[in-house]
């Protein structure tokens, strides 16, 4: 017995949700207690072809680093960027003006919720890093190639 698709079809499902990835990054801290701002190409749900998991993954990464912020930081404004470059990897950059991250500190470095995000990205075959901004703050980035979607091949067409 086959199962109903979604949208009638998983590439209409793809489409909508990475549609709806922009959409729920843009409104993803619901209770904060700092100014958010949320940035995006234009063009990103054209160009980009995240499989539904790896969206989810990466909805879910940007859920604890936004819970971090709010636990650890202090932050006044937390600022989100994503980008989808030519060569295709989608860049998200996550910013705050709080009390920064130690990255020498062992015991920061092991938390439970880092563990959880650097697991994430690796089920995702994406890279992370944290580090400390001069002006105070702290910036998160997650890296993610061949994220684009391809041009079709005449044969394809």
């Amino acid at each position: 017995m086959r199962r109903p698709q979604p949208f009638g079809s998983r590439k209409r499902f793809a489409a909508a949700l990475e549609f709806a990835l922009a959409a729920a990054l843009a409104h993803l801290p619901a209770e904060r207690k700092f100014a958010y701002d949320f940035s995006c190409d234009d063009s990103l749900e054209e160009r980009l072809a995240l499989a539904p998991g790896v969206q989810m993954q990466v909805y879910r990464i940007v859920q604890e680093a936004v819970s971090n912020v709010c636990r650890h930081a202090h932050a006044a404004h937390v600022r989100l960027g994503v980008h989808l470059d030519d060569a295709g990897t989608f860049t998200l950059t996550l910013e705050d003006d709080g009390r920064g991250f130690d990255s020498a500190n062992r015991k920061a470095l092991k938390g439970r919720g880092l563990a959880g995000i650097r697991a994430r990205a690796s089920l995702i075959e994406a890279e992370v890093e944290w580090r400390t901004r001069a002006e105070g703050g702290t910036v998160f980035v997650l890296r993610k190639k061949s994220a684009w979607k391809k041009e079709p091949t005449d044969a394809e067409r």
